[in-house]
């Protein structure tokens, strides 16, 4: 004990001390025990359960694999191509219908049997045994192509050219289990592409051999094309014009004109088609040329100008000669020193010069329209010997008479004239002293003949007629030889005829219309068809000009042969007629094989178990679909240049709402895409564009019960430029996005197509989410 001499000894059993030990050491192993043996029930109730979820997944990935095997055999037996499989021996295994109707063999018959008894093809050329692809597929393991010069000899021996490949079918180990050929009838594109090799062969032989120089000019004012005939005009190989500026070769005078008219034109203003401008060849000369242009849209985008010219320096210098003829003409009637008096066959004045007027003592307008002998102005004893003259220039054949008349004077005498008497259109008689009537009698006779030879040596038909006082056509007053040529009638007939006369039957009411017309507006350029004498039918291009001619409303009508030009566009139409069924096919495959690549991907995300993958696949599908929609609207438009995107997007729209399972009734959609039309470079860009924004709201802007509205509008401005909006009232995007950085797919992907239309992205936070692609 502390602090004394005593201590305590105490004696404690040890049973006593291990008795709580030991209860409890046996406690815990009992404890222990239960907890293994209850683990043990639970490990094996545990691996039954996964062992019946692995049974149940193979038993579910067996029928997923069957249901797709149900499919691609669906979409084997239903495409356009012939397909055969063989396996790795080369016999057949699977024909689809179409491979039996090219081969001529039954499936039935055919599986089993070698690659080689039934699809036997041979060289086109050197009709030798073609190597079937099987045998190189399974020797090389890669996919291989025919040649297009290949040929299938069918069961019934018939020979069918075919194209396409081969491939190689691996099992899940990478080996090669089979092979699976593609082929398809090229019959028919063969015979479209040797109409259209034939069709642009006989638009060159048009072009290269027309009269008319022929050139096509790019946007950049350079030559694209010029025909041998132009060369010829501007004295130039085809070298020394290709890719030059067109205003190089004209003088300055032109390429201003020229040069306007092009400008305007690109912008779609209204401009004449046909003008005349001066080209300068290489040697220095100058010459006048005519042009007919027209602009024509390239599928490409852009547009060319496509013009025709014709040289018309010669026709000019002939047209000046002609007018100064005639001005010569006039000058001398007007100034001759002597009186003329010009009258029809019922002798009612047409015409008189000065010295008449001077000599009777009258003006002009008194004169004029009178009867010559109610005027009074001939000596009664000289009436019946001037009858006399006038019925031997019309009855007698004669061309002119001279005689000696007496005509009464201003101071009221009788002086003794030498009169000659002509026939030109009307009767004139020029009275004149004896000592100049022989110069001015050659003059005249100069003036005439040359006058004659100019309205016969034209190369177009020239017709003249006049017009009734009601303004109603009358009969033909004069012709040219090439007149009578081309409508096969004597000039004689033709002066029996009018202009009705001459047009076939189902043109003649809008004769009438084209006469009111040119009383109006003094000259038109028209087409009408002519009736020749024989029944031929022959296209023109008419120029009328309404002139007076002695008082009366007369009209000239030039008359150009344009047979073989309405050939060459009947041969250019026809060639765009097969280009567009061509654009439209090619349209209707791309969408086709997009249906296919689209089924393809919603046939591989049906196997997918990953969310994120899955989701991954839907959207590329749904990609590829927008670029379908627009392959088909081309290939159901009449228009292969544009697509009407209004009925694009609703078509699109409609298909988002379904994939992504969205309730009508919680987001309304409208559309407001006025009337804009795209070319197909604009349209699959817009396209995809909406296809992502439209996505993505569906997907989160909308979350749980929100109602919302959904906005798509595309319209133009004044500015030419394009506006594409995208709006919902949904939850807007998080402040920390920047759309124009974001390496989210969907955001690459806009900001991508924006930088194709060379526009630019705008986002804006208006009580949603607002985008504007402007380009």
């Amino acid at each position: 004990m502390p602090e004394s001499s005593w201590f305590l000894v105490t004696k404690i059993d040890a049973a006593e001390i291990l008795a709580e030990a030991r209860y409890r050491s046996t406690k815990t192993t009992v404890i222990l025990g239960l907890l293994i043996v209850m683990a043990g029930g639970l490990a094996i109730l545990g691996f039954r359960r996964q062992k019946l979820l692995y049974f149940r997944s193979l038993f579910q990935a067996e029928k997923r694999r069957r249901e797709t095997q149900e499919e691609f055999r669906t979409i084997l037996y239903s495409i356009g191509d012939a397909v055969i499989t063989t396996d790795r021996e080369g016999m057949i295994k699977v024909m689809n219908p179409m491979a039996e109707k090219i081969t001529g063999w039954k499936e039935e018959e055919a599986v089993g049997k070698p690659l080689g008894e039934i699809f036997y093809i041979i060289n086109e050329a050197t009709r030798a045994r073609v190597q079937d692809p099987v045998s190189r597929v399974l020797q090389e393991g890669v996919i291989i192509g025919l040649a297009n010069n290949t040929l299938l000899v069918s069961r019934e021996g018939k020979e069918i050219p075919i194209a396409d490949a081969g491939a190689p079918i691996r099992d899940e180990q990478g080996n090669i289990s089979g092979v699976v050929l593609v082929f398809r009838d090229q019959t028919r594109e063969r015979a479209d592409r040797l109409a259209l090799e034939e069709s642009e062969k006989r638009f060159r032989v048009v072009v290269e051999n027309s009269h008319a120089g022929v050139l096509i000019v790019n946007q950049d004012y350079r030559f694209e094309y010029v025909n041998q005939r132009l060369c010829e005009f501007l004295g130039r190989s085809q070298d020394e014009i290709l890719g030059h500026d067109f205003r190089e070769f004209l003088d300055e005078e032109s390429r201003t004109l020229v040069a306007d008219r092009y400008l305007r034109r690109q912008r779609g203003e209204e401009v004449p088609s046909r003008y005349e401008f001066n080209v300068v060849r290489k040697d220095g000369e100058k010459r006048r040329i005519e042009i007919s242009s027209a602009i024509v849209k390239c599928l490409k985008g852009g547009v060319i100008t496509m013009a025709q010219v014709l040289d018309i320096t010669e026709q000019k210098l002939a047209e000046q000669a002609l007018r100064a003829s005639e001005e010569k003409y006039r000058i001398l009637y007007e100034f001759a020193g002597e009186a003329i008096f010009t009258y029809t066959l019922d002798l009612k004045l047409l015409d008189v010069n000065r010295a008449a007027c001077d000599y009777v003592g009258r003006s002009r307008e008194e004169m004029l329209g009178r009867d010559v002998l109610e005027l009074g102005i001939l000596h009664p004893e000289d009436v019946q010997r001037a009858l006399d003259n006038l019925k031997s220039i019309t009855q007698g054949g004669q061309e002119i008479t001279i005689d000696k008349l007496r005509f009464l004077g201003k101071d009221g005498s009788y002086a003794t004239y030498l009169v000659t008497s002509t026939p030109v259109v009307a009767i004139t008689n020029i009275c004149r002293d004896v000592t100049l009537e022989d110069k001015l009698h050659a003059e005249l006779e100069a003036s005439e003949k040359k006058y004659r030879f100019l309205f016969n040596a034209g190369n177009d038909a020239i017709f003249v007629y006049r017009l009734t006082k009601e303004r109603r056509l009358d009969r033909f007053v004069e012709a040219n030889e090439l007149a009578c040529r081309l409508t096969g009638y004597t000039k004689e007939e033709l002066m029996e005829l009018t202009p009705v006369d001459l047009v076939v039957p189902e043109e003649r009411e809008a004769v009438n219309e084209s006469n009111l017309e040119i009383s109006r507006k003094k000259q038109r350029v028209f087409e009408r068809t002519l009736l020749a004498k024989d029944g031929r039918r022959i296209p023109c291009e008419i120029s009328s000009h309404l002139f007076e001619m002695n008082g009366q409303p007369t009209i000239l009508a030039i008359a150009r042969d344009i047979t073989e030009r309405k050939k060459a566009e009947e041969s250019l139409r026809a060639a765009l007629r097969e280009k567009d069924v061509m654009l439209k096919e090619i349209h209707h495959r791309v969408k086709n094989n997009m249906q296919v690549m689209s089924s393809l991907l919603r046939l591989q995300a049906a196997q997918l178990t990953d969310r994120k993958a899955r989701e991954a696949f839907r959207k590329s599908q749904t990609r590829i679909q927008s670029m379908a929609m627009i392959h088909e609207k081309l290939y159901q438009s009449g228009n292969l240049a544009s697509v009407d995107f209004a009925d694009y997007v609703d078509k699109l729209v409609t298909h988002l709402f379904v994939v992504y399972e969205v309730n009508p009734g919680q987001v309304s959609f409208m559309n407001e895409v006025g009337q804009v039309g795209l070319d197909v470079n604009q349209a699959i860009p817009c396209g995809l564009i909406v296809n992502e924004l439209v996505s993505n709201a569906l997907k989160h802007a909308f979350r749980g019960s929100k109602k919302g509205e959904l906005t798509v509008r595309l319209y133009e401005d004044g500015e030419g430029r394009h506006h594409l909006v995208v709006k919902d009232n949904g939850t807007p995007l998080s402040e920390k996005i920047n759309i124009h950085k974001s390496r989210t797919l969907g955001f690459q992907i806009i900001n991508d197509l924006t930088g194709q239309l060379d526009g630019t992205l705008e986002y804006r936070r208006n009580g949603g989410n607002e985008f504007e692609i402007t380009f």
